[in-house]
């Protein structure tokens, strides 16, 4: 019967693939990452990639820094302008009566903008100033960029010259264009402030600039002005030699009708029967008036009349005054005495004697006013027929004087309309050439522009500000990106969130640099170093499981570099110290390395005994101070997995199982080969070493997939060459009083 077909072997297999069934299982219903993201995560992906956030930051400071340092200054100085809507008129020329404010109509203030950013102002203010193109040109950075930024352009150059392109060269703009680019005229809402602003890299020459336009503005206004009167100048001398010449043609016909019809011009506008009809016309009317009234009242008598003629008595309304004051003494009474009180009593009989009185004067009165209105009324109707006819035989006389003097009215309204027109040409005549000499009532400056003390751009506190915001926010992005894209394991926190069915057994820290080198035996010569205390660690955890230490223990890995062979040769020599005959069989035969850790010969070793080269076991003796003996690898071979798989390699493990208490069977990387699937197979359980920063959660799954096909027990993982602030205290930490240990 062979060893493979051996009651232990298969009942052993058996088992073996039984729990590897159960763990794939398991596995495969877990995620990667559990669903929700913490606070605390953030802060372990903030922690994981701070020194490249802190340098994504620190770059955008101190580009923004440099930015700063690399902008041209501005300087904006500002002048503060009134221009008046609707200026107070000097002359009254009498063609703007009634027309509304200008502030109402938007047009006006459009136009005066408009006038501030013309091109003729601004050839004015270059002209007046001296400007040249260079002082209106505005630089963003400062020569010393433009100096490196040459070398940049002439290869361009050169670039467009080898393709036979050529090169599109800007056109300077025009000095105005340039000018008015750098001029900003602002109103203020719902004022007739505006604000004239212009930036420069020069703050004299922002004021000088403000000041020059403005006082060019208000020369051009005046100016603009001073011309439109000498043009109505001229237009109102023609004018007003027509119309003089027209008057005294008018006047001329006028005095010649006069003489052939016998009519006295008397300087009024109207005829003396004019004004005696209109005279008689409104007497008629107040006697036509005063007749109604008259008739009214002398029919209604008694009731209106006397009551009207009793409220304008003086002795009525003295009376009345007095009941009143006597009333009002009695109602103040009552609130203190009672009716029958004697003063009360005289009070009540002088209110009735008043009202007596009034009775009876107002009785008189009224028979008094009828005998009146009668009287009254019979005047007011004899005036009104006699005004009447007057007025008849005046309207005959002036319709007969109006039918003679119509042509005469003709003439003369002509000669007034002449006249007229002539004073008023005459009088604006003289008004336009006061008026041509005043200055622009509408245009006021309030502020004048001074030098500016501060630059007005680049605002580098603010540019430093968000150069810090954005740092940080790209400094987040990145590192947010970053951990998106690289699935890589880390930190130990990292493989425990995969959930895992296995344990993490240990934690190995990365050594120094300076320690590399002795790291395999790393463990002994410094049992204090974290290193140490870590193989320490996994030596106790797997001591505490169900069977103890594996008797023979396979370690392997997902991707190559990731510790093995360290690890191995460190847990030989804790486990040999400890009093242990161990074994270390090197059965990576593709890329050994336990020979190199262990300065031993590697001419004749396992690769020797399995294809029969070799009579006995390649074993070497590490040290004479504890038995730890190792199978170097020997030789390459052609065909690896064939010489592992073979009957030799199984009787060899069955052999040693009988000569040592552990062995440690180190072997090559699952991914891409089978060598640790056949060794795992030849030993009691596997360890599975992850290594910071080198598989990414893709290679674990796959690995440890296959090697759960392959019917591996795996028993734990081992996180190795782990950057942590835990592993760097550890790695200082001596818990120790300083006494002399015991040999």
């Amino acid at each position: 019967m062979s060893y493979f077909n051996s009651p232990a072997i298969i009942t052993a297999q058996q088992e073996i693939s039984t729990d590897a069934t159960a763990n794939t299982h398991q596995y495969a219903n877990t995620q990667a990452y559990p669903s929700g993201t913490s606070l605390a995560d953030y802060l372990r992906i903030i922690r994981k990639y701070f020194l490249s956030a802190l340098f994504t930051f620190l770059s955008v400071v101190a580009l923004t820094i440099f930015i700063n340092s690399a902008l041209v200054p501005k300087y904006v100085a500002s002048a503060t302008v009134r221009i008046d809507t609707n200026p107070q008129q000097i002359l009254d020329y009498g063609i703007n009566a009634g027309q509304p404010s200008k502030i109402l109509d938007p047009t006006f203030l459009e136009t005066q903008y408009k006038l501030l950013r013309s091109r003729k102002l601004a050839t004015s203010v270059i002209s007046e100033l001296g400007l040249e193109p260079e002082q209106l040109t505005l630089n963003t950075f400062k020569p010393f960029i433009h100096r490196w930024l040459t070398p940049v352009k002439e290869l361009k150059q050169k670039i467009y010259t080898a393709l036979g392109k050529e090169l599109t060269v800007t056109v300077d703009d025009p000095s105005e264009q340039v000018f008015l680019r750098n001029l900003t005229i602002r109103p203020i809402k719902n004022t007739q402030i505006i604000e004239v602003l212009y930036k420069s890299e020069n703050a004299e020459l922002s004021a000088q600039v403000v000041n020059q336009l403005v006082k060019s503005f208000i020369a051009y206004q005046i100016d603009t002005k001073k011309k439109s009167a000498d043009k109505a100048e001229q237009f109102l001398r023609t004018e007003l030699l027509n119309a003089r010449h027209k008057l005294e043609a008018s006047e001329g016909s006028l005095l010649s009708y006069a003489k052939q019809q016998n009519i006295i011009n008397t300087g009024s506008d109207r005829s003396i029967l004019e004004k005696n009809l209109e005279e008689l016309s409104t007497a008629y009317i107040k006697a036509k008036e005063q007749r109604i009234i008259a008739e009214s009242i002398y029919s209604k008598k008694h009731n209106v009349s006397g009551a009207m003629q009793a409220t304008s008595s003086i002795l009525i309304g003295t009376l009345k005054t007095q009941l009143a004051d006597l009333s009002a003494k009695y109602q103040e009474g009552l609130k203190i005495y009672k009716p029958n009180y004697p003063s009360m009593q005289s009070l009540q009989a002088q209110i009735n004697d008043i009202k007596t009185q009034v009775n009876r004067e107002t009785h008189v009165l009224n028979s008094s006013v009828n005998k009146d209105l009668k009287a009254s009324f019979l005047s007011a109707q004899q005036q009104e027929r006699k005004l009447n006819g007057e007025i008849k035989r005046y309207e005959k006389r002036l319709l007969s004087f109006k039918n003679k003097n119509l042509h005469y009215v003709n003439l003369q309204r002509e000669a007034d309309t002449n006249r007229a027109l002539y004073e008023g040409l005459l009088q604006r005549f003289k008004e336009v050439g006061v008026a041509s000499g005043s200055g622009s009532e509408g245009i006021e400056v309030i502020d004048s522009a001074i030098v500016p003390l501060r630059s007005n751009s680049p605002k580098k506190g603010m540019n430093l500000v968000m150069g810090t915001m954005l740092g940080l926010l790209l400094a987040m992005l990145a590192t947010l990106v970053r951990n998106l894209l690289n699935r890589k394991i880390s930190t130990v926190e990292d493989l425990e969130r995969l959930n895992l069915p296995y344990p993490v057994l240990t934690t190995l820290p990365k050594v120094k640099r300076s320690e590399e080198k002795t790291l395999p035996l790393l463990a002994v010569d410094k049992p204090n170093s974290a290193l140490a205390e870590s193989i320490r660690y996994l030596y106790t955890n797997l001591a505490n499981q169900q069977g103890g230490i594996p008797k023979l223990l396979h370690i392997t890995s997902a991707l190559p570099s990731e510790g093995k062979s360290s690890i191995a040769t460190n847990l030989a020599t804790v486990l040999a110290k400890s009093g242990k005959k161990v074994l270390i069989i090197d059965g990576d035969l593709r890329r050994p390395s336990i020979h190199k850790h262990l300065h031993i010969d590697n001419e004749v070793g396992l690769s020797n005994y399995l294809v029969g080269k070799s009579p006995s076991i390649p074993l070497h003796k590490v040290s004479s101070k504890y038995d730890l003996y190792v199978i170097p690898a020997g030789p390459a071979v052609s065909d690896p997995v064939n010489l592992l798989s073979n009957q030799v390699m199984v009787e060899l493990c069955e052999n040693v199982r009988n000569a040592f208490d552990q062995i440690i069977l180190d072997s090559p990387p699952v991914l891409g080969l089978a060598d640790a699937l056949v060794l795992s197979n030849r030993a009691d359980a596997t360890l599975f070493v992850v290594s910071s920063n080198q598989p990414n959660e893709n290679d674990i799954q796959r690995a440890l997939t296959n090697m759960e096909k392959g019917f591996a027990n795996l028993i734990g993982l081992v996180f190795s060459k782990e950057k942590s602030d835990t592993t760097q205290y550890y790695s200082s930490f001596d818990y120790s009083d300083g006494r002399q240990a015991l040999v």
